[in-house]
């Protein structure tokens, strides 16, 4: 499988100048770039992949484990077994997708992607957690404020200096009293 120029290049990418040139495996620019060769691959792997990449519509057999996972009532369970990688990857990332639990078991021709959707009741505690928890939006917003009052408490208890013997305040209230008496 020749998979030259199928990435672009890092150092090119950082600086525009690669060391190796025209001798570089990677690819320098958009034009360069090429799509990695599948030879050898199953036909509906290379079908999936497309579909899943949004190059293609989604195959029958994409739009069915679809339907079976959306429908698939809380606190049960579906298990596939016997599948290529490429379908394993397509059912985790349509499980992703749905927000259900997965994962693989097993080794080899053994191996099986276990599907469930839970239930309420069985919900993980980092779920539960997560609902406890306040959003970012408002842990920041509630910072901000104990930020506020740890300033307006530093400032009410903050200590004022006196100049020539009168304090601030006291110098306000006559700067205030003489714009009075004058307007």
């Amino acid at each position: 499988m020749n998979n030259r120029r199928t990435v672009l290049c890092e150092y090119w990418l950082r600086s525009g100048y690669c060391r190796n040139g025209s001798r570089c495996n990677f690819a320098h620019g958009a034009t360069q770039l090429r799509r990695p060769e599948m030879k050898g691959a199953h036909p509906e792997d290379v079908q999936l992949r497309k579909a899943i990449s949004g190059e293609t519509a989604p195959p029958a057999r994409l739009l069915e484990w679809r339907e079976q996972l959306a429908s698939l009532p809380p606190g049960r369970q579906l298990s596939f077994e016997g599948l290529r990688p490429t379908e394993r990857y397509a059912l985790h990332q349509l499980a992703n997708e749905l927000q259900l639990t997965h994962m693989s078991t097993g080794v080899g021709d053994q191996r099986r992607l276990h599907i469930l959707k839970l239930a309420p009741e069985q919900e993980s505690p980092k779920a539960e957690e997560a609902k406890r928890r306040p959003s970012r939006a408002e842990q920041k917003r509630r910072k901000k404020e104990r930020m506020k009052s740890t300033v307006s408490i530093q400032t009410r208890l903050q200590p004022t200096k006196p100049e020539d013997g009168i304090d601030e305040g006291e110098a306000e209230f006559d700067a205030m009293m003489q714009e009075l008496h004058v307007g």
